[in-house]
């Protein structure tokens, strides 16, 4: 039996299908495997592909057979004019990973017809891992159960940005120390985005995140009743641009996004580098 790709049964079973999948990955006996730096200098553990290997083949059946997957291990290539789409990153926070750190994530996104219509990310914790998931309608559940997403006591500001920009970017972190209690750089943007969803984070704010590194967590954070500045999640336009977003900045309300964009954006505007400013443009708050 095939089921339609807008219909809400299968929707609701890809979902199952997608929780299903993240519980089988707690079970996992790899702890580490190669690592190899592929040509931009990210890392491609082992664990990178076996979770790769592993999604294909569950979600791969003849009853998702219409569906496309983009990936951070194997973009592949997109058909604008298939709607369903799979957006996963198989290990966000790599450098983390392979250095015994935390955070890093799984991370399970289902776009149709440009909408991300749910997300599961499988995160570790100082207590064993945990899975966040939401699906469109249904509220977010944490480890399966329904999660009432509240907001930080105390200010509380996440950032990410690429090595490259380390030097240029660090005035950022100062700015936001003056006005926030803590400021936390990750490593892992699935993590920081789940974050806010979740309450823990004011904001989170990354310079230039890829398709599969916000595609679960939009969702997550649309059901937690959190804000964000991306409007337009048009796969074809992405898949184009290497995949790549703009600025992009996720917070517990309006008034938190409009403060912290401003913010940064006061901090940077000045740098006088074209390049670097045409890649940060100020998120318009909506109306």
């Amino acid at each position: 039996m095939e089921f339609g790709l807008t219909s809400p049964e299968a929707i609701r079973s890809r979902y199952r299908r997608a929780v299903q999948f993240a519980k089988k990955l707690l079970t996992s006996t790899e702890l580490r495997a190669k690592v190899e730096v592929k040509e931009d200098g990210t890392l491609v553990t082992g664990l990178d592909r076996k979770v790769e290997a592993l999604f294909r083949r569950s979600i791969g059946r003849s009853v998702f057979k219409g569906d496309q997957i983009v990936s951070e291990a194997a973009q592949g290539e997109f058909d604008p004019g298939n709607g369903s789409c799979w957006v996963i990153d198989p290990l966000d926070g790599a450098h983390n990973y392979v250095n015994d750190r935390l955070p890093y994530a799984v991370s399970i996104g289902y776009v149709l017809n440009n909408e991300p219509v749910f997300g599961v990310v499988v995160k570790p914790g100082l207590r064993g891992f945990s899975i966040v998931s939401a699906l469109k309608g249904c509220g977010v559940e944490v480890d399966g159960l329904p999660f009432s997403p509240g907001t930080p006591i105390t200010p509380v500001a996440g950032l990410d940005f690429k090595n490259t920009e380390e030097d240029k970017l660090t005035r950022v972190v100062g700015a936001l120390h003056e006005r926030y209690k803590e400021v936390r750089v990750l490593g892992s943007i699935v993590t920081g985005l789940t974050e806010v969803g979740l309450g823990s984070l004011s904001f989170y704010a990354h310079f230039a995140p890829r398709t599969w590194d916000v595609a679960a967590a939009l969702a997550i954070l649309r059901e937690a009743g959190k804000v964000t500045n991306v409007d337009d999640f048009d796969l074809a336009k992405l898949a184009a641009n290497g995949h790549r977003l703009r600025f992009t900045i996720a917070a517990q309300d309006e008034d938190v996004l409009g403060e912290a964009a401003s913010l940064i954006w006061e901090t940077i505007k000045d740098l006088g580098e074209v390049k670097v400013l045409a890649n940060l443009p100020f998120p318009q708050r909506r109306t």
